[in-house]
């Protein structure tokens, strides 16, 4: 007998000195002191510049915001620029969380969120909003901060760094949105998974912001880049809204890979046929996350970029634990071969150190080829959620752990990669939850070592 379960390569990525996202960047900065880390079509900054900014907004907040909390968070209301980067490198620098909301989500949104999450105050580069709680514009803090406040890294002695740094919202499409809170382990193992299995071709490679903050799709484009030392192209959200001007601007700035949900890809590369262009030949990764990606999208790639090298890749994953299985294609022939029955494309296999399974209503694997519920251990697992839904038990003891109490002959014994202290303990379930990235978590299954909608 075989079961739904599905292992991603086994490896360890825990490294003492990886544990929080600013203390990679303060070591890439030291490697890149003049390299530009972040632009967007007014400024940019160094990883230098960069660096010492975040460091002065840190001591800013340390002196002004004593910790009462295990937890203590910041909420951040940004027009997308390199503000933004200063504003989250300094709150992780504090040892704090930051909370994102967007610039134009409706006022009950906003505040449901400030009351759930119970921010210190919020930080933003918009004049217009006066919200229930104490708003301070960036500007003008960081003309304080600059004024009285070292540029100097921070000692680890003097700090009490939260081992969470962000509280992300769901959508809320099941009910009232959850604050996700994100671990900076977890963001640290999908930006290492990413540069061992979607390698960047050269230090220079330029890579693009677009996502809104509050989707968790940002994290990965954010820090994927910094923290390897590659220049990050913040992009405007009039931009984004418009294929054409997207398309544009990543021609103008030399991207070298996207990610991206498919219908955009499919609407810049309508775009460029229409115009009679041959654009993007620098842009050669495209990572296709948050919708399904269907095989008229794919050969629509692929007959455009004929004999162009680019490469076509599909992430899946949420909010709760980040991006947990991938496919790479290598043509469209390939891509068809991985459909089931030549018509629903697999959504991929298990990233490293994650064990994927195939669940039914008891949390137990199926046998292979029948249809369950997904649940994933993984060390991009997030810590729980926050305010009136820290109680719910999505996050679900894994009782699969260690003891191999599934025994078969074509399942190893299950070994654990304690990147994460979550993975040894617990499975994300998805289980009482309707929907992620437009698919019903119900009837997934597997063939060959990929997971099947």
């Amino acid at each position: 007998m075989s079961y739904s379960i599905l292992f991603g390569e086994q490896v360890s990525l825990n490294k003492k000195n990886d544990r929080f996202l600013h203390k990679i960047f303060e070591r890439v900065t030291a490697e890149n002191p003049d390299k530009i880390a972040v632009l967007d079509p007014e400024r940019k900054l160094t990883f230098s510049e960069l660096n010492s900014k975040a460091n002065q907004l840190a001591r800013w907040i340390q002196n002004n915001c004593p910790r009462k909390a295990e937890l203590e968070l910041i909420t951040l209301r940004f027009e997308p620029n390199v503000d933004l980067l200063v504003a989250i490198m300094g709150i992780l620098k504090a040892g704090l969380a930051y909370v994102p909301i967007a610039p134009d989500w409706p006022e009950s949104r906003l505040e449901y969120i400030l009351r759930d999450s119970k921010p210190i105050f919020l930080i933003t580069n918009k004049g217009d909003m006066r919200p229930p709680i104490e708003t301070i514009q960036f500007r003008d803090l960081m003309l304080s901060a600059s004024r009285y406040y070292s540029d100097d890294n921070i000692d680890d002695g003097s700090n009490q760094i939260n081992e969470s740094f962000a509280c992300m919202y769901t959508s809320g499409s099941t009910g009232l949105p959850k604050g996700v809170r994100l671990l900076h382990t977890s963001a640290i193992f999908r930006a290492q998974w990413q540069w061992k299995h979607l390698p960047y071709q050269s230090p220079d490679d330029v890579c693009a912001f677009k996502a809104a903050l509050t989707f968790i799709d940002a994290v990965t484009e954010i820090f994927s880049a910094i923290l390897s030392g590659h220049t990050l192209v913040i992009f405007p959200r009039e931009v984004v809204r418009s294929p054409a001007a997207f398309t544009d601007m990543c021609e103008d700035y030399g991207v070298r890979r996207l990610y991206l949900i498919p219908s955009l890809m499919n609407a810049m590369i309508e775009n460029m046929k229409l115009k009679g262009e041959r654009k993007l030949d620098r842009l050669l990764l495209w990572e296709s996350t948050g919708e399904a990606i269907t095989f008229e999208v794919a050969k629509n790639f692929y007959d455009f970029f004929r004999d162009r090298n680019h490469r076509l890749a599909n992430v899946y994953g949420g909010t709760e634990m980040m991006d947990n299985i991938y496919e790479e294609y290598l043509g469209l022939d390939d891509f068809k071969a991985k459909m089931l029955d030549g018509q629903k494309p697999s959504l991929g296999k298990a990233v490293d150190g994650s064990i994927i399974y195939i669940m039914n209503d008891d949390l137990d694997p199926v046998e292979v080829g029948e249809v369950g519920e997904i649940c994933m251990s993984t060390p991009g697992l997030a810590h729980g959620y926050v305010g009136q839904h820290s109680h719910l038990q999505a996050f679900t003891q894994n009782r699969h752990n260690r003891t191999n109490a599934i025994v078969h002959e074509k399942v190893p014994p299950i070994n654990f990669t304690s990147f994460s202290s979550l993975l040894e303990y617990y499975f994300f379930s998805f289980i009482g939850l309707a929907t992620m990235a437009g698919w019903l978590m119900k009837e997934f299954t597997t063939r060959e070592g990929r997971i099947l909608k």
